[in-house]
């Protein structure tokens, strides 16, 4: 039995599957013949090292607990579960790395690294990672941190004006854990008191942030709309604003009085009114 055959038959003895070796990459531990017996020991140590350096590094999984509130601390550890120290930790939120802050502390040991989050808030949420690396390779881990609150304002709607014909999007952008939903509504104003629910259609379109965009704006598109924004944790958003509309087209009352005189009728077929003769109030 030949050097490389006997580590073989060693780590299959160990309950390990053999690695696949060969002649060329134990040759390097190989001596003459006569030097063979005082050089086992090593030869057999140094393949076994090459062997389980094959194996890349490790890290230990990690989760945050969960119903996180806001204003809690959490921390997780990020340890070495396979390979060899030194290791170089580094932490991501959302893919982009980060370090310690006025309310995040990394302390980083030989062979882990502890992240501690004081005073979470919902915009703590996200996806954390740890990466390990040495000179073996690296390994990652990913665990998701989820903070209960209360929705917050990202992008309020404000008050607006359009032309006839135009598209035009309210903004009302929020986050918060659970995800929040948004409804909105609409007042005339003529009627400050009647709400419409809003939903879905090809003149109305609910965005998946919770904006709300009406395409192709008409007259009776003015008003006042609402955005009310909830997600079952304290007492939610609400914002309205209003919609004015330029551009509004009216018939000339006096133009309007003369064609019925010529007509001799009661009330003009407005079809016929030459839309030049239109005045649009701004």
């Amino acid at each position: 039995m030949d050097m490389v055959q006997f580590v073989r038959w060693l780590i299959h003895r160990t309950g390990r599957p053999p690695p696949e070796l060969s002649n060329r990459r134990c040759a390097k531990y190989l001596v003459p013949e006569k030097f063979k017996n005082h050089w086992i020991a090593f030869c057999v140590l140094m393949c076994f090292r090459e062997v389980f350096t094959d194996e890349k590094i490790r890290i230990q999984q990690f989760h945050f607990p969960p119903n996180v509130k806001e204003g809690h601390k959490v921390q997780v550890m990020c340890g070495l579960l396979e390979g060899d120290t030194p290791v170089h930790f580094t932490w991501q939120r959302n893919g982009e790395s980060f370090s310690s802050s006025n309310n995040v502390n990394i302390m980083t040991h030989p062979d882990f690294s502890r992240l501690v989050i004081n005073d979470v808030d919902v915009q703590s949420s996200g996806n954390y990672s740890c990466i390990a690396k040495n000179n073996q390779g690296q390994d990652s881990y990913t665990a998701h941190l989820a903070v209960r609150g209360p929705p917050k304002w990202l992008r309020e709607p404000s008050d607006t004006s359009t032309s006839v014909g135009e598209s035009v999007t309210l903004s009302c952008v929020t986050f918060g854990y659970p995800t929040p939903d948004v409804t909105w509504r609409k007042a005339n104003d003529s009627s400050p008191d009647h709400w419409i629910h809003l939903v879905n259609n090809r003149h109305i379109r609910l965005e998946s942030n919770g904006s709300l965009t009406i395409v192709n704006v008409q007259n009776e598109d003015s008003g006042y709309y609402e955005c009310q924004v909830s997600n079952g944790i304290g007492e939610g958003l609400k914002k309205t604003v209003s919609v004015s509309i330029k551009g509004k087209m009216v018939a000339n009352s006096k133009l309007e009085e003369h064609f019925i005189h010529l007509c001799k009728c009661e009330k003009p077929n407005r079809n016929l009114i030459d839309s030049s003769n239109l005045l649009y109030v701004w």
